[in-house]
């Protein structure tokens, strides 16, 4: 049939140049190669910045409702800080916010990187200090355990905190039994009072 006569025809076409680009290749061996790198690094780098890209743009944050989120920071004016440093924001500023802003549910949120538990070869991780309200806020809840209320009491001397899932994995080998424990950071005690959620 006509068809099939044009598919054969075809088939046999590029069989028979792809035969000859292997022996084009094969007389000039570093030409091949070349061409053989080049392809590789455009596909590896084209993969990569697919990546990226995807993974910022395109991915929503793993929060409900995160397009709803929004991020503010607050920033010196006329008179520049210290290098690098941006000014801390209070529950005085917080506070203003919601009042002027009603209808937006408002937390506020410090992190810091250098925190470490007991042995001082443990590897350092990422902190955030937060308000009562922050889970509500962001719509997440922990996996195990949570904050109540005595936690944010100032005059407590031991932190409550909530470590990542994966921090409870490697650290504490996922102990049953974790919330509740004391443990040191730096100089201080903390009690472990939940575990959050996988990749949060």
């Amino acid at each position: 049939r006509p068809v099939d006569r044009q598919r054969w025809w075809s088939l046999l076409s590029a069989r028979r140049e792809l035969r000859h680009a292997l022996r084009a290749l094969r007389h000039a061996p570093w030409y091949a190669a070349a061409v053989i790198v080049v392809l590789t690094l455009g596909i590896a780098l084209a993969t990569t910045v697919f990546a990226v890209v995807d993974g910022v743009l395109f991915k929503p944050l793993p929060y409900p409702q995160s397009n709803e989120l929004v991020s503010l920071q607050a920033g010196f004016r006329a008179v520049r800080g210290p290098s690098g440093q941006r000014p801390f924001v209070s529950a005085s500023d917080a506070a203003a916010w919601r009042e002027a802003l009603p209808d937006v549910r408002i937390t506020i949120f410090r992190t810091s990187s250098s925190a470490r538990l007991e042995e001082t070869n443990d590897a350092p991780f990422g902190v955030a200090e937060v308000e009562p309200h922050f889970f509500d806020v962001i719509g997440v809840r922990p996996l195990m355990g949570g904050f109540s209320p005595d936690h944010f009491d100032e005059t407590s001397s031991v932190g409550a905190t909530i470590i990542s899932y994966e921090l409870w994995q490697a650290r504490f080998d996922g102990a049953a039994d974790i919330v509740g424990r004391r443990v040191v950071r730096g100089t201080s005690s903390i009690e472990i009072v939940g575990i959050l959620p996988p990749g949060f």
